[in-house]
């Protein structure tokens, strides 16, 4: 019960950073790097002692502000399966987040572990997370990439500079 209430004032801590961004950036472009600092950051508080998190969050990562919370939504799913699928539930989790720019100036999310990876099957599977994860990048404007091994499973959500018309409604 604990992790549960910890993992929300986390969501209401990064929807609060969202909005001060928000009113710092009017009509602008959101930088993205500091919003997903934080939310990795209160996800890997849920369970202290088991992750070990390392963090590329290039300045450069900026994002129409229709696209920061899912975005954030996507590392905050993918760290939580990450923990939740790890054996054993004991084990110390490596999870890196990761935002950059590509040579086609796509804005790059990308959240990698340590874990067993996906069944083979999973990766094309409607199981609930893939699914969510699929849906908010949608909803960002991108889409989601899953690729697994039996090191662990990368998560990678690419966002073109400016979304199609109608992919944030």
């Amino acid at each position: 019960m604990a992790q549960i209430l910890e993992r929300l004032r986390a969501q209401v801590l990064a929807m609060a950073e969202l909005h001060r961004a928000l009113a710092l950036h009017p009509g602008q472009d959101i930088p993205l790097s500091d919003h997903l600092r934080r939310v990795a950051g209160s996800a890997a508080l849920t369970s202290p002692g088991r992750v070990l998190l390392h963090q590329e969050l290039a300045d450069d990562c900026a994002v129409r502000p229709e696209a920061v919370l899912p975005l954030g939504q996507i590392v905050s799913e993918a760290m939580t399966n990450a923990l939740k699928h790890a054996k054993p539930r004991s084990a110390m989790v490596q999870i890196a987040v990761r935002c950059w720019r590509d040579d086609l100036n796509r804005v790059c999310v990308e959240v990698a572990d340590n874990g067993p990876g996906l069944a083979p099957d999973a990766a094309s599977s409607n199981s609930l997370g893939l699914r969510l994860i699929r849906q908010l990048a949608r909803k960002a404007g991108g889409a989601a990439e899953f690729v697994s091994t039996k090191t662990g499973l990368r998560v990678l959500v690419r966002i073109p500079r400016h979304p199609p018309s109608g992919a944030w409604s």
